[in-house]
C-alpha cells in the first residue's frame, strides 16, 4: 500500500508566553471578597482627608517642595531590578553587572539599607479613572491614627506564638503610639525584620495586625521619613510569596501605595514604584488589578519626572513588569502609553536600564500582528537591530527575541525587518559562543524563512545556509538550536524557489538532514519534520547529479527501513521517492 502523506508548509511559530505559576489561584472577586471581610474589621477606622476638600485616597497636587528632605547619599548595599525575576528585593550595589537574564530565578535576599534618591522636580498628580477601582476602594484602605491603640472589635485571638515573641510585640506598641518619633522607630524595626529570609517572620508579622499598622502611616505626609519607612516594610513584605503579597492587597494596601506614587519626594516614590512591581510581578491577575485601578498613566509621568539612575532602573524594570504576563490585561491605550514611556529608556545610558527597556518591548512584541504594529508604530526598528551587535550579550539576546516576535507576524510585518537589515546580524549569531543566543538567532532566523520566496533568497544571500549546516554538523551544538535551525531548513524545502531548492540540494544538506534524523530519532515530531522537508526538496530539485553522488543508497534504505518498519508514513513516502528519482528502482 502506497502512502502520500501531506507536505508540511512553511510555518511561522510565534513563542508561547511563560506564565509564573501561583501556590494559590487568584482572580479578582476573590481580592474583593477578602477585601469586605477586612472592611467590616475597619470600618470605625476611616482616616481624614489629607487636605480640606480632598477626598479620602485621591492623589492630591502637591504644591512645590521649598526645603529639601535630607538623605543619605547611596554608599551601601541596594538591590538593582533583577532583569528576569519578576519581584525585586535590595541586596547588591546599583553599580554592579547585571545578573543573568535568563536565569528565572527569584532573588529571596534582602538587606536593611533603604532606596535612597537624588531629589527630583515635582509634578501634577494624577486622579484615577471615574468608574475605576481605585476610586471605589480608597475609602476602605486606611485607619485613623486615634484608632490605633486599640485593636478591633471582632479581631481574633492572638495567637500564643505571637504573644511570646516579644520583639513583634514592642514593634506593635511602637506603631501604635501617638509619637511619630515612636512610631518611627516602630517602622524601622518592622522593616528590618520583614527583610530576613525566612517567609515565616513575614507571616507570624502579618498575623499580628502589622499590615494596617503600617497602612495607616502613609498618610502622614508631613512626615515623609515615615511614610517611607513603612512604605518599604510594605515593599518586602509584597516581594515574598503569594499569600504575601495578596494580604497587603486585602489589607488595603493598593491605594496608599498609588497616593504615593506622586510624593513630592522621590525616594517615596521610587519605593512605591518598587512596591508596585512586586505586586503587579506576582501573578497576571494582581498586574490587572493594578492596571484596573489606573496606574499606567501615573507611572508614564514618572519617567519625565525623575532621571537619576536609579529611578531609571526601578521605572523601566516595573514598566516590564507590567507587560510580563500574558494576556495582557489592558486596554490597546494603556498598552501604547507603556511602550512610549519605555521608549525614552531604550537610549539611557545606563546598560540595566536599556535591557529592562528592551525586555519591556518584547513583552508587548509577543502577541498578535496588532500588537506588534504598536511596537513598530515606536519607529525603533532600527534600534532593536542595532541591539544584536551590542557587546551587552542580554541585549543582544532580548534583541534578537524582539526581532524574531516580529517576523512571527505576517509577511508585511517580515519584509519591514528584511528591509531594515535585520538578517546578516541575525546570521552573524548562529555561531555566538552564547547557546541562548544561538537559539534565539536561529528561532528568528526560521520564522523570516517561512516568509516569501524573496524573503527566503534575502537570507540564503547573507549565508544562511552555511551556518544551518554547521549547526547539524556539529557533535556539540544543543539539540535546542539543533532543533531550530532544523525548522529553518524546513522551511527552506517547502518555501523557496526552485534554485534555492537545487542550491541547497547541491549544498549536501539532505545528507545532513539524514544525518542528524539519525542521531535524534527519539524525536519523533524532529523526525516528521525532516523527512518531509527532505521529500519535498527531491522531489522539486533538478539536481539529480548531486543529489546520487550525496546519498548512500544501502545507508539511506537502512536508515528508512527502521522507520517503515515502525509505520512511518513520511519515511515510506520518502524512500519512495530516492529511489524511483534519484536511483531509479521502483
Amino acid at each position: 500500500m502506497m502512502y502520500e502523506p501531506l507536505t508540511l508548509p512553511p510555518i511561522r511559530r510565534p513563542k508561547k508566553s511563560k506564565i509564573k505559576s501561583s501556590e494559590i489561584n487568584m482572580d479578582l472577586e476573590a481580592i474583593r471578597a477578602r477585601r469586605l471581610r477586612l472592611e467590616a474589621l475597619t470600618l470605625s477606622m476611616r482616616s481624614r482627608s489629607l487636605e480640606p476638600g480632598t477626598p479620602v485616597g485621591r492623589s492630591n497636587v502637591h504644591q512645590p517642595r521649598t526645603a529639601a528632605f535630607s538623605a543619605s547619599k547611596m554608599t551601601r548595599q541596594q538591590k538593582e531590578p533583577n532583569l528576569s525575576a519578576s519581584k525585586g528585593i535590595r541586596l547588591e550595589p546599583l553599580n554592579r553587572a547585571s545578573p543573568d537574564m535568563g536565569a528565572n530565578v527569584l532573588d529571596k535576599h534582602r538587606s536593611s539599607d533603604p532606596l535612597l534618591g537624588r531629589r527630583g522636580s515635582d509634578g501634577e498628580a494624577s486622579t484615577p479613572k471615574p468608574g475605576s477601582p481605585s476610586e471605589n476602594i480608597y475609602n476602605s484602605s486606611t485607619l485613623d491614627y486615634e484608632d490605633l491603640g486599640r485593636p478591633p472589635e471582632e479581631a481574633e485571638p492572638v495567637e500564643p506564638e505571637i504573644l511570646q515573641d516579644s520583639e513583634l510585640q514592642d514593634i506593635l506598641e511602637q506603631l501604635r503610639s501617638s509619637s511619630e518619633s515612636t512610631q518611627l522607630v516602630g517602622a524601622r524595626a518592622a522593616r528590618e525584620r520583614v527583610s530576613e529570609t525566612e517567609n515565616d517572620c513575614v507571616d507570624r508579622y502579618i498575623r499580628a495586625g502589622i499590615l494596617p499598622l503600617l497602612l495607616a502611616l502613609f498618610h502622614k505626609d508631613h512626615n515623609p521619613e515615615l511614610q517611607f519607612e513603612s512604605l518599604w516594610a510594605i515593599t518586602n513584605i509584597a516581594a515574598g510569596r503569594n499569600e504575601h503579597t495578596k494580604a497587603v492587597i486585602d489589607a488595603g494596601g493598593l491605594p496608599g501605595i498609588l497616593r504615593l506614587l506622586s510624593s513630592r519626594l522621590e525616594k517615596v516614590a521610587l519605593q512605591a514604584v518598587w512596591a508596585v512591581s512586586n505586586i503587579i510581578g506576582d501573578n497576571a491577575a494582581m498586574r490587572d488589578y493594578v492596571v484596573e485601578a489606573g496606574v499606567v498613566p501615573i507611572l508614564s509621568q514618572l519617567v519625565h519626572r525623575y532621571q537619576s539612575v536609579e529611578a531609571q532602573r526601578i521605572i523601566s524594570w516595573t514598566l516590564s513588569n507590567l507587560l510580563r504576563f500574558k494576556p495582557v490585561g489592558m486596554k490597546d491605550e494603556e498598552r501604547i502609553m507603556c511602550l512610549k514611556a519605555l521608549q525614552p529608556y531604550l537610549q539611557a545610558d545606563d546598560a540595566a536600564v536599556r535591557v529592562d527597556a528592551a525586555r519591556g518591548i518584547e513583552f508587548a512584541s509577543d502577541g498578535s500582528d496588532a500588537h506588534i504594529r504598536q511596537v513598530l508604530e515606536l519607529n525603533e526598528l532600527s534600534t532593536f537591530i542595532s541591539f544584536l551587535d551590542s557587546a551587552d550579550y542580554r541585549l543582544v539576546q532580548v534583541g534578537a527575541k524582539i526581532i524574531g516576535n516580529i517576523v512571527s507576524g505576517d509577511d508585511e510585518l517580515t519584509e519591514q525587518v528584511v528591509k531594515a537589515g535585520a538578517i546578516p546580524p541575525l546570521v552573524a549569531l548562529l555561531r555566538d559562543d552564547e547557546e541562548g543566543i544561538r537559539k534565539e538567532a536561529a528561532w528568528a532566523v526560521s520564522n523570516i524563512l517561512a516568509g516569501t520566496a524573496e524573503q527566503i533568497k534575502e537570507a540564503m544571500n547573507a549565508g544562511v545556509l552555511a551556518e544551518l549546516l554547521y549547526i547539524l554538523d556539529d557533535p556539540e551544538e544543543t539539540s535546542q538550536v539543533g532543533r531550530e535551525a532544523s525548522w529553518c531548513l524546513s522551511n527552506i524545502c517547502n518555501g523557496g524557489a526552485d534554485e534555492t531548492i537545487d542550491e541547497l540540494v547541491t549544498a549536501g544538506t539532505i545528507t545532513t538532514m539524514l544525518d542528524y534524523h539519525k542521531k535524534n530519532r527519539h524525536d519523533k515530531d524532529l523526525t516528521t519534520l525532516l523527512l518531509m522537508a527532505c521529500k519535498e526538496a527531491i522531489k522539486r530539485t533538478t539536481r539529480i547529479a548531486a543529489l546520487k553522488e550525496s546519498l548512500n543508497y544501502g545507508e539511506t534504505e537502512q536508515l528508512l527501513s527502521l522507520l517503515i518498519d515502525e509505520g512511518n508514513e513520511n519515511a515510506l513516502g520518502l524512500w519512495n521517492e530516492i529511489k524511483s528519482k534519484v536511483f531509479n528502482k521502483s
